[in-house]
């Protein structure tokens, strides 16, 4: 998934022209490692159109998060906004999710994680995107194994704090339910995925 709402410069373009041309020039068979997935976005950057990386003097930078998936398990790799829940009966656990200046705030002392305060700050993502000047690897996890009965939920980098706010009892069927209830609690939207193994 691609996503460069709120970048700055030609991240929204760049984001679009990166989806585009991996769904026309890579084949799926291609995207068998975290390597060959790095290669292929290292690929797009190289051939991104002169006209995206000249017309904004504040580059092009956006979020980007991929998962490959197999009969026992899932790695997932992410740059960006884009945060990750392994949900199962009990609450989810957070795979990954980015810092943001409410993180950095928190740890410097300046008020507990928990106060009401941070969540200001929580808008504002420190960690690095994919782009111009910004990361050109994506972070991956360990495989993930033993998925059966456990849904991955892939969205904004505030899924992790709704999804503990409404203590489980959201409703985990589509992603477009999750996706309106993140937007609702925290005035952003992130497209968003579910991975689970029937």
């Amino acid at each position: 998934m691609f996503d460069g709402s709120g970048s700055w410069g030609a991240g929204v373009e760049a984001a679009s022209w990166f989806r585009e041309w991996l769904a026309s020039n890579q084949q799926n068979s291609e995207f068998v490692s975290p390597a060959s997935v790095n290669n292929a976005l290292q690929n797009g950057k190289n051939l991104l159109p002169q006209k995206l990386i000249d017309d904004d003097v504040f580059g092009w930078s956006f979020s980007v998060v991929v998962a490959i998936v197999d009969d026992t398990s899932i790695q997932i790799g992410r740059c960006g906004a884009f945060a990750a829940v392994a949900v199962s009966r009990s609450l989810g656990d957070k795979l990954f999710a980015p810092t943001t200046l409410g993180d950095e705030l928190a740890a410097a002392g300046n008020f507990a994680e928990s106060d009401e305060q941070a969540s200001k700050y929580s808008k504002i993502i420190c960690s690095s995107f994919f782009g111009d000047g910004n990361e050109d690897q994506l972070i991956w996890t360990t495989p993930i194994k033993n998925l059966k009965g456990v849904k991955i939920v892939i969205g904004h980098a505030t899924l992790p704090r709704f999804l503990t706010s409404c203590e489980g009892q959201v409703f985990l069927t589509d992603p477009e339910t999750i996706r309106d209830h993140v937007e609702k609690f925290s005035g952003q939207s992130s497209p968003t995925a579910i991975i689970s193994n029937p």
